[in-house]
Order: C-alpha cells, then sequence, then structure tokens
C-alpha cells in the first residue's frame, strides 16, 4: 500500500497551500486521471440568457412597481 508523507512543517499560515513545493494532489498522485471539458451546449447558453433575463425582469419589478404600493 503506498502512503504519502506530507514532509512539511505544520504551518496553517495563510497562503501555505499556495506554495510551489505544496504537493497536494493526494487523491491522484500518479495523475491518472483528467477532467473532461464538458461540451456546453444552446441549451445551456439558452437557460443562461433566460436566467439573466428573468432576474433583470424580477429586480424591475421589485424596484419600480413597489414604488406604486
Amino acid at each position: 500500500m503506498n502512503v504519502t508523507k506530507l514532509n512539511r512543517t505544520p504551518n496553517h499560515a495563510v497562503g501555505e497551500c499556495y506554495k510551489p513545493h505544496a504537493n497536494l494532489n493526494l487523491h491522484d498522485p500518479e495523475n491518472k486521471y483528467v477532467w473532461v471539458d464538458e461540451g456546453e451546449g444552446w441549451f445551456i447558453w439558452t437557460m443562461r440568457a433566460l436566467g439573466a433575463l428573468g432576474f433583470i425582469t424580477g429586480i424591475y419589478c421589485l424596484v419600480f412597481l413597489g414604488m406604486l404600493l
């Protein structure tokens, strides 16, 4: 069984994990797996556009129609 030991001082300061010598790839140390780029089709972009339009419409209703009450 392969056990990866972290030969570092226990320094939990902010930014310790961003140092270039930090070996934090504990789940896949041999880099056997890669991320697959998901192809975002037209449906995803349509839903994002409709969501943005709905958000703007909702803000409009809250601000301008709320002043009428």
